[in-house]
Protein backbone atom coordinates (compact mmCIF):
# COMPACT_ATOMS: atom_id res chain seq x y z
CA UNK A 1 0.00 0.00 0.00
CA UNK A 2 2.80 2.63 0.88
CA UNK A 3 4.44 1.19 -2.43
CA UNK A 4 1.19 2.07 -4.08
CA UNK A 5 1.10 5.97 -2.83
CA UNK A 6 4.09 6.72 -2.95
CA UNK A 7 4.17 6.12 -7.36
CA UNK A 8 0.27 7.63 -6.97
CA UNK A 9 2.31 10.77 -5.76
CA UNK A 10 5.15 10.87 -8.24
CA UNK A 11 2.30 10.68 -11.20
CA UNK A 12 0.98 13.53 -9.20
CA UNK A 13 4.11 16.01 -9.12
CA UNK A 14 5.07 15.18 -12.47
CA UNK A 15 1.60 16.01 -14.30
CA UNK A 16 1.93 18.90 -12.23
CA UNK A 17 5.84 19.55 -12.96
CA UNK A 18 4.95 19.46 -16.94
CA UNK A 19 1.55 21.74 -16.83
CA UNK A 20 3.59 24.51 -14.78
CA UNK A 21 6.35 24.00 -17.83
CA UNK A 22 4.11 23.88 -20.51
CA UNK A 23 2.12 27.72 -19.30
CA UNK A 24 6.02 29.19 -19.31
CA UNK A 25 6.52 27.39 -22.87
CA UNK A 26 3.44 27.99 -25.02
CA UNK A 27 3.75 32.38 -24.37
CA UNK A 28 7.00 31.92 -24.76
CA UNK A 29 6.71 30.21 -28.33
CA UNK A 30 3.99 32.69 -29.26
CA UNK A 31 6.39 35.88 -28.37
CA UNK A 32 9.09 33.95 -30.48
CA UNK A 33 7.16 34.00 -33.11
CA UNK A 34 5.57 37.60 -33.12
CA UNK A 35 9.49 38.64 -33.40
CA UNK A 36 10.75 36.38 -35.41
CA UNK A 37 8.09 36.38 -38.21
CA UNK A 38 9.27 38.27 -41.16
CA UNK A 39 8.02 41.99 -41.85
CA UNK A 40 5.87 41.70 -44.99
CA UNK A 41 7.64 43.30 -47.85
CA UNK A 42 5.64 46.63 -49.11
CA UNK A 43 4.53 46.04 -52.80
CA UNK A 44 5.89 48.45 -54.99
CA UNK A 45 3.98 51.76 -55.79
CA UNK A 46 2.33 51.71 -59.51
CA UNK A 47 4.12 53.80 -61.75
CA UNK A 48 2.14 55.98 -64.26
CA UNK A 49 3.28 55.03 -67.74
CA UNK A 50 4.93 57.61 -69.97
CA UNK A 51 5.52 57.79 -73.35
CA UNK A 52 8.98 58.01 -75.23
CA UNK A 53 8.52 62.02 -77.55
CA UNK A 54 12.03 62.42 -78.92
CA UNK A 55 12.76 61.80 -82.33
CA UNK A 56 11.18 62.53 -85.54
CA UNK A 57 7.61 62.55 -85.73
CA UNK A 58 4.84 63.38 -88.93
CA UNK A 59 1.29 63.95 -89.35
CA UNK A 60 -1.93 65.00 -91.27
CA UNK A 61 -4.36 67.43 -89.51
CA UNK A 62 -7.75 69.27 -90.22
CA UNK A 63 -7.86 72.67 -89.48
CA UNK A 64 -10.92 74.94 -88.93
CA UNK A 65 -10.16 78.78 -89.25
CA UNK A 66 -11.72 81.76 -88.94
CA UNK A 67 -10.67 85.64 -88.46
CA UNK A 68 -11.01 89.40 -89.09
CA UNK A 69 -8.75 91.70 -90.90
CA UNK A 70 -8.50 95.37 -91.56
CA UNK A 71 -6.81 97.41 -94.77
CA UNK A 72 -4.97 100.80 -94.97
CA UNK A 73 -4.13 103.59 -97.50
CA UNK A 74 -1.26 105.29 -96.90
CA UNK A 75 -1.50 104.62 -93.64
CA UNK A 76 -4.98 105.73 -93.30
CA UNK A 77 -7.65 102.98 -91.99
CA UNK A 78 -9.83 101.98 -94.96
CA UNK A 79 -11.92 99.09 -93.38
CA UNK A 80 -11.38 97.54 -89.86
CA UNK A 81 -12.45 94.72 -89.18
CA UNK A 82 -14.17 93.19 -91.62
CA UNK A 83 -14.45 89.15 -91.50
CA UNK A 84 -13.30 86.32 -92.78
CA UNK A 85 -16.09 83.27 -93.80
CA UNK A 86 -14.87 80.27 -91.48
CA UNK A 87 -13.50 77.70 -93.93
CA UNK A 88 -12.00 74.17 -93.37
CA UNK A 89 -8.49 72.72 -94.63
CA UNK A 90 -6.15 69.93 -94.74
CA UNK A 91 -2.85 69.99 -94.48
CA UNK A 92 0.37 68.41 -92.86
CA UNK A 93 3.22 68.79 -90.49
CA UNK A 94 6.27 66.97 -89.84
CA UNK A 95 8.98 67.80 -86.46
CA UNK A 96 11.33 66.81 -84.05
CA UNK A 97 11.47 66.42 -80.22
CA UNK A 98 13.97 66.18 -77.67
CA UNK A 99 13.13 64.99 -73.98
CA UNK A 100 14.38 65.28 -71.01
CA UNK A 101 12.78 64.06 -67.83
CA UNK A 102 9.42 65.19 -68.16
CA UNK A 103 10.29 68.08 -70.17
CA UNK A 104 9.65 68.36 -74.29
CA UNK A 105 11.65 70.65 -76.25
CA UNK A 106 10.78 70.49 -80.33
CA UNK A 107 10.51 72.72 -83.69
CA UNK A 108 7.95 71.88 -86.10
CA UNK A 109 7.15 72.57 -89.55
CA UNK A 110 3.10 72.83 -90.62
CA UNK A 111 1.00 73.87 -93.69
CA UNK A 112 -2.89 73.86 -94.01
CA UNK A 113 -4.86 74.56 -97.25
CA UNK A 114 -7.63 76.68 -95.39
CA UNK A 115 -8.96 79.51 -97.95
CA UNK A 116 -10.64 82.30 -95.65
CA UNK A 117 -12.94 84.27 -97.97
CA UNK A 118 -13.35 87.99 -97.45
CA UNK A 119 -17.65 87.97 -96.07
CA UNK A 120 -17.53 91.73 -97.52
CA UNK A 121 -15.47 91.08 -100.69
CA UNK A 122 -16.41 87.69 -102.00
CA UNK A 123 -13.31 88.26 -104.43
CA UNK A 124 -10.51 88.61 -101.90
CA UNK A 125 -9.21 85.52 -99.53
CA UNK A 126 -6.13 84.07 -97.54
CA UNK A 127 -4.98 80.99 -98.95
CA UNK A 128 -2.70 78.37 -97.01
CA UNK A 129 -0.48 78.81 -94.21
CA UNK A 130 2.96 77.69 -93.99
CA UNK A 131 3.85 77.38 -90.15
CA UNK A 132 7.61 77.40 -88.30
CA UNK A 133 6.91 76.63 -84.58
CA UNK A 134 8.79 75.87 -81.46
CA UNK A 135 7.65 73.79 -78.87
CA UNK A 136 7.83 73.63 -75.24
CA UNK A 137 5.63 70.97 -73.69
CA UNK A 138 5.40 68.78 -70.55
CA UNK A 139 4.47 64.81 -70.67
CA UNK A 140 2.37 63.51 -68.35
CA UNK A 141 1.83 59.89 -68.92
CA UNK A 142 1.00 59.22 -72.10
CA UNK A 143 -0.30 63.28 -72.63
CA UNK A 144 1.78 65.62 -74.07
CA UNK A 145 0.65 69.07 -73.04
CA UNK A 146 2.25 71.92 -74.72
CA UNK A 147 2.62 75.96 -75.62
CA UNK A 148 3.83 76.99 -79.26
CA UNK A 149 5.38 79.92 -80.58
CA UNK A 150 6.67 80.89 -84.61
CA UNK A 151 6.03 82.59 -87.09
CA UNK A 152 3.90 82.17 -89.88
CA UNK A 153 3.50 83.00 -93.83
CA UNK A 154 0.44 83.32 -95.89
CA UNK A 155 -0.61 84.60 -98.86
CA UNK A 156 -4.13 87.41 -99.24
CA UNK A 157 -5.39 87.35 -102.88
CA UNK A 158 -7.63 90.82 -103.61
CA UNK A 159 -9.72 91.05 -106.48
CA UNK A 160 -9.06 94.66 -106.88
CA UNK A 161 -5.64 95.47 -105.66
CA UNK A 162 -3.68 92.05 -106.86
CA UNK A 163 -2.04 89.94 -104.14
CA UNK A 164 -0.24 90.56 -100.32
CA UNK A 165 2.40 88.77 -99.03
CA UNK A 166 1.03 88.31 -95.27
CA UNK A 167 3.56 87.10 -92.21
CA UNK A 168 3.45 87.54 -88.53
CA UNK A 169 3.89 85.77 -85.30
CA UNK A 170 2.04 82.57 -84.05
CA UNK A 171 0.48 81.41 -80.35
CA UNK A 172 -0.50 78.76 -79.28
CA UNK A 173 -1.26 75.83 -77.00
CA UNK A 174 -1.94 72.08 -77.74
CA UNK A 175 -2.19 68.23 -76.31
CA UNK A 176 -1.10 65.43 -78.05
CA UNK A 177 -2.19 61.80 -76.60
CA UNK A 178 0.13 58.77 -77.65
CA UNK A 179 -2.50 56.04 -78.59
CA UNK A 180 0.20 53.35 -79.33
CA UNK A 181 3.76 53.35 -78.82
CA UNK A 182 4.46 55.19 -82.29
CA UNK A 183 1.08 56.75 -83.36
CA UNK A 184 -0.48 59.87 -81.30
CA UNK A 185 -4.00 62.13 -81.77
CA UNK A 186 -3.81 66.00 -81.13
CA UNK A 187 -5.95 69.40 -81.21
CA UNK A 188 -3.49 72.41 -81.29
CA UNK A 189 -5.35 76.02 -81.35
CA UNK A 190 -3.19 79.04 -83.04
CA UNK A 191 -3.19 82.63 -83.07
CA UNK A 192 -1.92 84.46 -86.36
CA UNK A 193 -1.18 88.06 -86.43
CA UNK A 194 -0.57 89.03 -89.71
CA UNK A 195 0.58 92.18 -91.92
CA UNK A 196 0.83 92.28 -95.31
CA UNK A 197 1.82 95.31 -97.75
CA UNK A 198 0.75 94.81 -101.02
CA UNK A 199 2.59 94.15 -104.08
CA UNK A 200 0.79 95.67 -106.96
CA UNK A 201 -0.85 98.90 -104.35
CA UNK A 202 2.56 99.09 -102.26
CA UNK A 203 0.64 101.82 -100.64
CA UNK A 204 -1.95 99.31 -99.45
CA UNK A 205 -1.27 97.75 -96.04
CA UNK A 206 -3.26 94.83 -94.44
CA UNK A 207 -3.24 93.59 -91.13
CA UNK A 208 -4.95 90.67 -90.15
CA UNK A 209 -5.71 88.06 -86.76
CA UNK A 210 -6.85 84.81 -87.57
CA UNK A 211 -7.90 81.52 -85.34
CA UNK A 212 -7.51 78.30 -86.48
CA UNK A 213 -8.20 74.69 -84.52
CA UNK A 214 -6.64 72.31 -85.81
CA UNK A 215 -7.45 68.39 -85.32
CA UNK A 216 -4.11 66.50 -85.55
CA UNK A 217 -2.82 63.08 -86.01
CA UNK A 218 0.67 61.70 -86.41
CA UNK A 219 3.39 59.24 -86.64
CA UNK A 220 6.55 59.48 -84.24
CA UNK A 221 9.72 57.44 -85.55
Amino acid sequence: MILKATIHGVLIFKIKFLAILASFAIPSLGIADEHTMPDATPLPAATKSSADWSGFYVGALASFDSGTYSSLLNGVPQNNDLLLDPATGFGGFFGYNVQNGSMIYGGELAFTSSNQVSADFPGSSFSGSLDAKLRVGYSAGRALVYGVAGYSFNEYVSGGNGNFDAQGFLFGAGVDVMVTDRLFIGAELLLRNLDADGTDVPAMRLEANTQALQIRAGFKF
